[in-house]
């Protein structure tokens, strides 16, 4: 993710060797140091908790409800067939798949809501972004996945959001 490496960089920054180059240097003392630290991880944990709201709300919101109404077309779809008389195997199977994909980013949603609500019971900025990182980021991370895989099965008719085909090729 974008915000990993920054995250990195701000925490080597208060390594003594480095406080003393830039001490040394008369570039920044130390606590110029330890207030642009202080910014940036305010800033990174800020930006963090947007992007977390946001995946959050695109996922509950658009993605999770229409992956649900396609589970229902598709349990519509195996029903009619069987009481026809003919077997739904491919039917069944995408359904159980989809079932399974929706299953799995209900599941990310709500390890996300709980990371994303520690944020807040956290003090120092230090410990918020090192949460952001090691939490909050493997989370939103999970739920993109999720919702990427159901993305390639779920008819496009029904995504809520541009496809990467789209994107990329389509329009």
């Amino acid at each position: 993710p974008l915000y990993s490496s920054a995250a990195s960089d701000v925490y080597k920054r208060q390594d003594p060797e480095h406080v003393a180059v830039f001490e040394r240097n008369q570039v920044l003392s130390k606590s110029e140091l330890e207030a642009r630290t202080e910014i940036l991880l305010e800033n990174y944990t800020r930006t963090l908790n947007i992007e977390a709201g946001t995946t959050l709300n695109m996922a509950r919101r658009q993605i999770l409800p229409s992956c649900v109404a396609y589970a229902g077309k598709l349990a519509e779809s195996v029903s009619t067939v069987e009481s026809a008389g003919a077997k739904a195997g491919c039917q069944r199977n995408m359904l159980e798949t989809v079932c399974g994909l929706i299953d799995r980013l209900h599941d990310a949603i709500d390890k996300l809501d709980k990371k994303i609500a520690v944020l807040g019971q956290l003090g120092t900025t230090h410990e918020k972004a090192h949460h952001c990182r090691h939490e909050i980021i493997p989370h939103m991370t999970a739920v993109r996945k999720a919702a990427d895989a159901l993305e390639m099965i779920v008819d496009a008719r029904l995504w809520p959001l541009p496809t990467y085909a789209e994107m990329l090729f389509v329009r």
